[in-house]
């Protein structure tokens, strides 16, 4: 079942939703603030209403957004890969312990029982082929006539116990990494937890309308456009993106375009495989890079006020 895209209601970035509605939470849980809006809706305007809000807002700010699931998803990389070259190391020795336990004539059969054709694919980070690789192995050291020959090829009494405990240590962190890939599900349920944030910030306004008529500078402590103006000013942030080649990890020029769904497009070229945008607004922007003889790349960048954010985007 393909999974439903939650488009996003509001326009500023996440970290600013957050920003905004803490600042309008707080202007509220002022008694004499509180007090206004019970006028107009008594049963609702009490302090378990706070509460309910505060929480939705912890909720959604607690869920992991898709740049925290990337940095957990390489963190869980880093650790897989030196756990998967034990596992191709102990097919390695085993190879030996082959060649010198079955006749020349046996010898091919015998790697390719033992996860021959897993093993390449597996030294290019290829977790799947690793996983094959180590299902191979244990079903081959499961054989007591293999053991027989491979103990006659000098395999030592403990390499078996080694072999199960190096595979069974990369299957079970193969599964925290598998767990940290992103998903359309994930996503969805962090836009559908932001989007309910924001919804409440636009019933509060609703009401404070009416309560606070007549008073235009209170009222502004709960508008959204105004608060946003203050917790994150125009041309307070900046961005800066750096271009590499895929493989060599070397730097690449090209043609850098930003743009947020209200602002107008911003246009660099690289210079040392660098493009610096600064006091630009904050927002989530639409990061287009051309670099020609290349496939073009799209990302999407929340830039925040005070964080000089950084984007590194490998081109292949």
């Amino acid at each position: 079942m393909p999974v439903v895209i939650i488009p996003i209601k509001y326009r500023c970035t996440q970290q600013e939703l957050y920003s905004i509605a803490a600042s309008i939470y707080t202007s509220l849980a002022k008694a004499s603030n509180l007090a206004l809006f019970a006028t107009l809706k008594p049963t609702k305007y009490v302090p378990t209403f706070l509460t309910t809000l505060n929480t939705r807002l912890t909720d959604a700010k607690n869920m992991l957004d898709d740049d925290q699931r990337t940095a957990a998803h390489e963190i869980q990389r880093v650790k897989l890969v030196p756990l998967a070259e034990q596992c191709r190391k102990d097919y390695r020795a085993l190879k030996t312990y082959i060649n010198d336990g079955f006749p020349f004539a046996e010898r091919h059969g015998q790697y390719i029982s033992a996860g021959q054709n897993e093993y390449a694919r597996a030294s290019e980070e290829n977790w799947e082929h690793v996983a094959g690789l180590n299902t191979k192995m244990n079903a081959y050291l499961a054989v007591a006539a293999n053991v027989t020959a491979l103990t006659g090829g000098g395999m030592p009494a403990g390499f078996v116990a080694q072999v199960t405990g190096d595979t069974g240590a990369f299957a079970s962190k193969y599964i925290d990494f598998k767990g940290t890939m992103q998903t359309g599900s994930a996503t969805g349920a962090k836009n559908t937890a932001n989007n309910g944030v924001y919804d409440d910030l636009m019933n509060l306004h609703e009401d404070a309308v009416v309560a606070l008529e007549g008073n235009d500078e209170l009222l502004k402590e709960f508008t959204f456009k105004d608060v946003k103006n203050i917790v994150s000013p125009p041309g307070s942030a900046s961005l800066e993106v750096e271009l590499k080649l895929a493989g060599l990890n070397t730097p690449i020029d090209g043609t850098v375009t930003i743009q947020s769904a209200t602002g107008i497009a911003i246009k660099l070229e690289t210079k040392d495989s660098v493009a610096k945008f600064v006091k630009v607004d904050p927002d989530r922007y639409h990061v287009h890079v051309v670099v020609p003889g290349h496939p073009d790349v799209e990302i999407v960048k929340e830039v925040n006020t005070g964080v000089n954010a950084r984007l590194k985007i490998t081109i292949e």
